[in-house]
């Protein structure tokens, strides 16, 4: 059935519908491209029509679509972490295994999920703030991680926070802030690589200024975290936790229309 049928089938419903609900119809016919048929009913008062619901063939379709463009794009992410280690000799190239299993990953972890809540409470109460500025940044984030993870399972939200999490922190924390402080070995040299890394990450996560501007904010309190700590473990599980925490809130808990 072509969207211009099915518009004229919406109206013979009712010969009273205002122009502005028939203008309605015909955007959800054009929009409409399934083999299922939308469902109708109509009354003196009313017309209603019910959308018919993605099938499920296509959302079981575009998470693996979503992970196979996660593991390319944060393998790449993760590789040119490495990359840029072994050109600044932050690690020992001839035993790395040995060197990354000795990190503290157990007491990192404890750290790092304990690191992420602060960040958390942070964004739910910018989301509920009533300024206008933070009223139209969070509603088009979430509008757009919607989009992008709307079919997304539980599991599949926890791959992707977890490649995230250790692939922006590697290359981020580790190797350019790092790097960057053994390069400038001078008084206040970490701190001048916390600043140029903390605003590079910003930067390439730029959707709009506030959300450079805060990813900027962010990723100098994962800095911070592997200046006090010592180790990238605690930022990267603090990233990882993060990522996951908002997103299960975003996707599962909140309403599209609470503020």
């Amino acid at each position: 059935m072509n969207s211009e049928v099915f518009f004229h089938l919406i109206n013979a419903a009712d010969d009273d519908i205002p122009s502005t609900d028939k203008e309605s119809h015909r955007q959800y016919a054009d929009a409409i491209v399934s083999d299922e048929c939308p469902v109708i009913s109509s009354s003196s008062s009313e017309t209603v029509l019910e959308v018919p619901a993605v099938p499920r063939a296509k959302q079981d379709a575009a998470e693996p679509n979503l992970m196979v463009l996660v593991i390319l794009v944060q393998g790449g992410l993760l590789g040119l972490a490495l990359i840029l280690a072994w050109l600044l000799q932050l690690y020992d190239t001839s035993q790395p295994l040995s060197e990354w299993l000795s990190w503290p990953w157990l007491s990192g972890t404890w750290l790092g999920l304990v690191a992420a809540l602060p960040l958390f409470f942070v964004a739910i109460k910018l989301s509920q703030a009533q300024f206008a500025w933070s009223r139209n940044f969070s509603t088009r984030t979430e509008e757009l991680l919607r989009t992008i993870f709307k079919d997304v399972s539980v599991p599949g939200l926890i791959w992707i926070s977890i490649c995230a999490g250790v692939s922006e922190e590697m290359l981020f924390r580790w190797s350019l802030q790092g790097g960057m402080a053994a390069w400038f070995n001078f008084p206040g040299g970490a701190f001048l690589a916390l600043t140029i890394a903390s605003v590079i990450f910003g930067v390439l996560h730029w959707i709009d200024r506030i959300y450079a501007l805060l990813a900027t904010a962010a990723g100098f309190y994962m800095g911070m975290l592997m200046l006090a700590t010592g180790t990238v473990v605690v930022p990267m599980v603090a990233h990882a936790a993060y990522d996951f925490m908002i997103l299960y809130w975003l996707l599962r808990i909140k309403r599209p229309d609470q503020q």
